[in-house]
């Protein structure tokens, strides 16, 4: 298969790190994985269409690691995976010129999780992220680079995204955006800045990609969806908002 598909399918649910042990599912050369980040804070699931590997379950409890095995490998690698369909043990690789194993994780002492959609509550913000909101995030983000958290604000004035949210420092920037959907005139929640960057990152090469607000959820009182298409891929992430000091509005 192409070493380029599959660096990007990882890197969805790897976020540069953010997640570096997950279980794929390969069935009928459609893969699928539920996920979350290491701070437990984003949970995703991703779907790949035309994956062109075996049926399998691969338990990878070091993501980090097979990506430096992968490597040395040129554009086109064989793939040939052992063990039982629904608990592969070992990867078999080659380029014709290099070959290399690679052991697996037994699924089960990998944690998975999946979020009950049933459960999501009310729809209170949609948004069609696009690049344009994607530059002006990361054009802010750049300027204050420590920014630990960043806030979603939606009042009878306008909605915005601001940038360095509720810290210690007064230096913010923000920006506004004209949501698709909004239900709600009372929200501001904050977000990891970091987590929601590299969900980002993961996915620049999407053709569609929704920014959802809920509200009333079963497992949470609020909870941020993104969501993205590709040509045969498409990703979900729920982020879950943080709990800071109140701070006065922006």
């Amino acid at each position: 298969m192409q070493k380029d598909k599959l660096l990007k399918t990882i890197g969805r649910y790897f976020m540069n790190g953010q997640c570096d042990k997950a279980v794929l599912k390969i069935k009928n050369k459609t893969l699928q994985s539920n996920f979350f980040d290491n701070s437990e804070q984003c949970v995703g699931t991703i779907k790949v269409k035309d994956f062109d590997l075996q049926d399998s379950v691969l338990g990878l409890g070091s993501t980090q690691s097979f990506l430096n095995i992968l490597k040395p490998f040129g554009d086109e690698i064989k793939f040939k995976i052992e063990g039982d369909d629904d608990n592969s043990s070992k990867i078999l690789m080659s380029d014709g010129i290099f070959n290399s194993r690679y052991y697996l994780f037994d699924k089960s002492v990998i944690p998975q999780i999946e979020i009950d959609k049933e459960g999501l509550g009310d729809l209170v913000l949609e948004f069609n992220l696009n690049t344009e909101f994607i530059s002006n995030f990361k054009k802010a983000k750049d300027a204050i680079s420590d920014s630990k958290h960043f806030a979603i604000i939606s009042d009878n004035k306008n909605t915005r995204c601001v940038i360095n949210y509720n810290q210690q420092t007064n230096n913010h920037i923000l920006f506004k955006f004209e949501p698709k959907i909004k239900e709600s005139d009372n929200i501001k929640l904050a977000f990891d800045t970091q987590v929601f960057s590299e969900v980002i990152n993961s996915n620049m090469d999407f053709t569609e990609a929704t920014l959802q607000i809920f509200a009333n959820c079963k497992d949470f009182e609020n909870i941020l969806l993104i969501l993205f298409k590709g040509s045969d891929w498409e990703s979900s992430y729920y982020i879950i908002p943080k709990i800071l000091q109140n701070k006065e509005e922006e």
